[in-house]
């Protein structure tokens, strides 16, 4: 019921920097071996990445399995303070390795590195439904969407 909860959007576009939170249904991981090997066992339950946490989002991907995901692409807040958590090149690119199994992706970072980000999202996402993305650019950049995920969203 915790970690299901998570999915019920309060509207159609989440608004990322006030998502506190988003695993804390992980507590009950900790109340006793049994329930933490229950978690486990169960890759839908890890089937909600989110990059507040590079570590914790990196996990969860691997815990997932064959599931599909749904991705929250921002940067990793502290309070009302940001940290640039989206600007790791390598992290990107193991999120974007997992596009396949994309279901939900909202993309919403606080600094200007946006565009580098979509750049990453080039493999095919051939189960996408549902996608934001919110990016504050400068007028220098490009305006206009690159190629998202080779072209291939059939069910977007």
């Amino acid at each position: 019921m915790l970690a299901f909860d998570e999915k019920i959007p309060s509207s159609f576009l989440p608004d990322l920097s006030s998502r506190n939170h988003p695993h804390a249904w992980l507590s009950v991981t900790h109340v006793c071996r049994h329930w933490r090997e229950t978690a486990l066992a169960f890759p839908a339950l890890w089937s909600i990445v989110d990059s507040d946490s590079a570590l914790a989002a990196l996990a969860f991907l691997d815990r997932s399995a064959a599931s599909g995901l749904s991705v929250f692409l921002r940067d990793a807040a502290y309070g009302s303070r940001y940290s640039p958590s989206l600007e790791r090149a390598r992290f990107m690119q193991s999120v974007a390795h997992h596009s396949p199994r994309f279901v939900e992706m909202h993309i919403q970072p606080q600094f200007r590195y946006g565009s580098k980000i979509l750049h990453a999202l080039q493999h095919p996402a051939p189960q996408l439904r549902a996608l934001s993305i919110i990016l504050s650019l400068t007028k220098d950049e490009p305006q206009e969407l690159p190629t998202l995920f080779s072209g291939i969203t059939p069910k977007l």
